[in-house]
């Protein structure tokens, strides 16, 4: 049984933000089998509420697993979670971040890091045209849900997702679009 709520949100986040996939896997089916044997017993409990509770509990940062995962750049940790019905993606953290806008943070911080890298006659590693595309996949994996991805949510500091990504023309060229028909 389910017993210690603060250990079983902490398990899911941990094997989010360190790219556990297997963990992830074997502690969504356990919790999820579990969630359906406490909503037999209790009718006023139901599979869903349980999953999306445990799926969406914030922590101390108010990051849920998938912010979690999405800001470590681990996609089979977020493919996992948004394959999850109860996943919730709008949610929104401390700094008032969603997963989305947190994947376009890392694309400008991998954009700056390269910027940085040129100007002191450093050559810009191969590993930033990989994170740029793992990013950009997570990106799309977030906006291509048919759940209601709210593309006009806005962080602490009045940003949404399209102003992280102004430093790239080929991605926000990409999105912007998808934006202004959203």
């Amino acid at each position: 049984r389910i017993c210690d709520l603060d250990l079983l949100f902490n398990l899911i986040h941990e094997a989010a933000h360190w790219g556990n996939v297997k963990g992830l896997q074997i502690l969504l089916k356990f919790y999820r089998r579990e969630a359906e044997q406490i909503s037999e017993t209790r009718t006023n409990l139901t599979t869903s509420f349980i999953m999306s509770k445990i799926l969406n509990n914030k922590n101390y940062l108010g990051n849920t697993p998938l912010m979690a995962a999405v800001k470590e750049g681990h996609l089979d940790c977020v493919a996992l979670l948004l394959s999850q019905p109860e996943i919730a993606i709008n949610e929104i953290n401390n700094n008032g971040e969603t997963a989305l806008i947190i994947a376009a943070q890392n694309i400008a911080q991998a954009q700056n890091d390269a910027q940085e890298r040129q100007l002191q006659d450093q050559e810009t590693p191969a590993e930033f045209h990989k994170q740029l595309k793992k990013y950009e996949y997570i990106i799309d994996a977030i906006i291509g849900l048919q759940k209601e991805c709210d593309l006009f949510l806005k962080d602490n500091h009045e940003n949404n997702f399209l102003h992280y990504l102004e430093g790239n023309h080929y991605l926000y060229k990409k999105y912007v679009s998808l934006f202004l028909t959203h």
